[in-house]
């Protein structure tokens, strides 16, 4: 696990690794099923398997955990946004690249929501975490955006990739809202999913290639 420090004393043996991996894995699954983390050590250790005395042999408390976390969840979700760059690289058209690019984020975001729900909640509060929030963020609208400017002579904005910026940044806050991220609200699947994603990617589509009006 590379995403140990500099949170965690590192394990020596395979076992303590191994007991490690499991209390990682519990607390991911126990956030994913309530889209908090509300949970206590004590619930984590029989979710685990592993005692309490051991987690606290490997961290200094729950806040080094949630660190923990939110590196394991940040490292799967890189290798999916990593993904959806590669098929956007091999998409012949911009409106084809946009749908690739919302359904790629929008999949990986919902895989994961009560998880990452929880992640933004706590980030509210954790300045280390929001920083490390913010940091995933701006590079996945880079990894994700940046295959579209290719596409820059169907943009008529002045500014190509700040019009890409923009309509991702909407798109993102729509999803967000949609999956519950960042708000005490409920996780809620009423809608239809797919009509949400032809949607934002109309709307994408639509923004990138309207040609900006001067608002005086």
């Amino acid at each position: 696990m590379d995403e140990l420090s500099p949170w965690v004393r590192p394990p020596k043996q395979r076992r303590s690794r191994e007991s490690l991996e499991r209390v990682v894995d519990a607390a991911m699954e126990l956030m994913a099923r309530s889209g908090r983390d509300e949970f206590t050590l004590a619930e984590l250790s029989r979710a685990a398997n592993v005692s309490i005395g051991s987690i606290y042999g490997r961290l200094d408390g729950k806040e080094d955990l949630l660190r923990l976390v939110q590196a394991r969840l940040s490292s799967i979700m890189c290798a999916e946004r990593d993904a959806t760059a590669a098929q956007l690289a091999a998409c012949e058209t911009l409106p084809e690249a946009v749908r690739v690019l919302v359904r790629g984020l929008a999949e990986s975001l919902r895989n994961h929501r009560g998880v990452l729900a929880a992640i933004m909640l706590r980030a509210m509060q954790d300045p280390e975490m929001a920083r490390h929030g913010k940091a995933e963020f701006a590079d996945t609208l880079e990894a994700l955006t940046m295959p579209l400017r290719r596409f820059a002579r169907q943009i008529p904005h002045p500014d190509p990739a700040r019009a890409l910026s923009t309509s991702f940044e909407l798109m993102f806050a729509s999803l967000a809202r949609n999956l519950g991220l960042g708000t005490l609200q409920e996780m809620d699947d009423a809608g239809d999913w797919d009509q949400l994603l032809a949607d934002l990617a109309h709307m994408m589509v639509g923004y990138v290639t309207l040609r900006p009006t001067d608002p005086n």
